[in-house]
């Protein structure tokens, strides 16, 4: 390990072709993240299984990003070198998605169950690193607009996971959409090879990124504006994790009875999002945060009931897309105002505890979700969710914009 007081002009530009690999594995990383996630869902489908099993899979995955702050700290990725983990976290990911599509015996979905963890165990490994990477090689002054690039990279390669899966999936099942997130994981790690031993420089005596995890949770409790915008989020994640466990079986066979046409039908509603991303991003630029969120819980109960009623291809579509959009306006309202809100110096560890909070409001839906199955029809789940949206959008206009009075906020938090 190198450590440097300051950037030279030479490893200034060390350090921006380091991050410029790092934004190719990160978009690649996360297309096979985005495509696994389709993949395990549909492969656990096609064995049989309803929503609650599709939910503990989608739990496996998400369960190492909420302790992925401690995870970092317990690496100590300073000595283990970031090159080394940035390639061999991607390289296990990709062997976790052959061993769940090859999977064939009476175990299989333990076997998918194994697989989603190693996955999710790869994912968190890799997120912490890319963060602890940006908290030593990038100056203060850059920090907040790399991490907001990091972030782009990451959006922009859950779409076109998304897009890869559902395409492979039409063809060939979900066991292609398995073996593309390999053959993608598999790449990203090459693409991390590429790094030089430089990667490993550290500037001055910041210490590991997960350090400053708890100090970025503080603030998200205690500022008003970014509370709020975290709450939407993880609102959001949450209705996303019930989405995720519910999807696949309602629209193939629970009630839209599409068939073979649930992957077409979902790959028009992704592209459909991404040719409306760039529009989407300046409305969320130009509308306050409260009235942002209002219509993006808006946008969620119309989706979800469309779904839920409908089963018209073209128009389950429109309402898929119309929940994709929603949570794009989410995402970017609760990033956006994450990053403006924190100083460089807990900037990265904000990407740790935000990806914390999503993970688990995601699994806590998909638990939820998978509840809610066992006793009602998957449309009137459906109606649930929509419901629990309408209701988010009617309280963050009217209601969810007072501070938290500290007494409130647990001992942790209150320092």
């Amino acid at each position: 390990m190198r450590r440097l007081t300051s950037l030279t002009s030479r490893s200034a530009d060390v350090a921006a072709r380091e991050r410029l690999i790092l934004w190719h594995s990160q978009r690649l990383f996360a297309a096979s993240s985005g495509a696994c996630a389709i993949g395990f869902a549909w492969l656990v489908h096609s064995l049989g299984y309803g929503p609650g099993p599709i939910a503990v899979a989608l739990i496996c995955q998400l369960a190492p990003t909420i302790v992925s702050g401690r995870l970092a700290g317990s690496l100590r990725v300073l000595r283990h070198g970031r090159q080394r983990i940035l390639a061999v976290s991607q390289v296990l990911a990709a062997f976790a998605c052959l061993a769940a599509m090859t999977s064939g015996t009476p175990a299989a979905l333990i076997v998918i169950f194994l697989a989603a963890v190693v996955f999710g165990v790869a994912r968190a490994v890799f997120d912490a690193t890319s963060l602890d990477v940006i908290h030593h090689l990038v100056n203060d002054q850059r920090k907040v607009e790399s991490i907001r690039s990091l972030t782009a990279r990451h959006g922009e390669g859950q779409i076109a996971g998304a897009v890869i899966a559902l395409s492979a999936g039409a063809l060939a099942g979900p066991s292609a959409a398995l073996a593309c997130a390999a053959v993608v994981a598999a790449a990203g790690g090459l693409c991390s090879l590429r790094h030089s031993d430089l990667i490993d420089l550290v500037i001055g005596e910041k210490g590991p990124v997960a350090h400053e995890v708890r100090a970025s949770l503080r603030v998200m409790a205690r500022e008003r504006r970014t509370r709020t915008s975290q709450v939407a989020g993880a609102i959001g994640a949450g209705l996303a994790g019930a989405q995720a466990a519910l999807l696949i079986p309602w629209l193939v066979g629970g009630g839209a009875h599409l068939g073979r046409w649930v992957a077409p039908t979902l790959l028009s509603a992704v592209v459909g999002f991404w040719i409306l991303r760039a529009p989407l991003a300046r409305l969320v630029r130009i509308l306050s945060d409260r009235l942002a969120a209002a219509l993006a819980f808006g946008g969620l109960s119309a989706g979800y009931l469309s779904i839920a009623r409908v089963e018209d291809p073209r128009v389950l579509a429109m309402g898929y897309c119309l929940i994709l959009l929603a949570f794009g306006i989410l995402a970017g309202l609760a990033n956006n105002v994450r990053l403006q809100a924190l100083s460089p110096d807990t900037g990265p560890a904000t990407g740790l505890a935000g990806a914390a909070l999503w993970a688990a409001s995601g699994s806590l839906g998909a638990a939820g979700s998978a509840l809610l199955s066992g006793a009602l029809a998957p449309g009137s789940v459906l109606i649930v969710m929509a419901a629990l949206a309408a209701l988010a959008a009617l309280a963050f206009y009217l209601w969810i914009t007072r501070p938290v009075p500290r007494r409130l906020l647990p001992l942790a938090l209150r320092r």
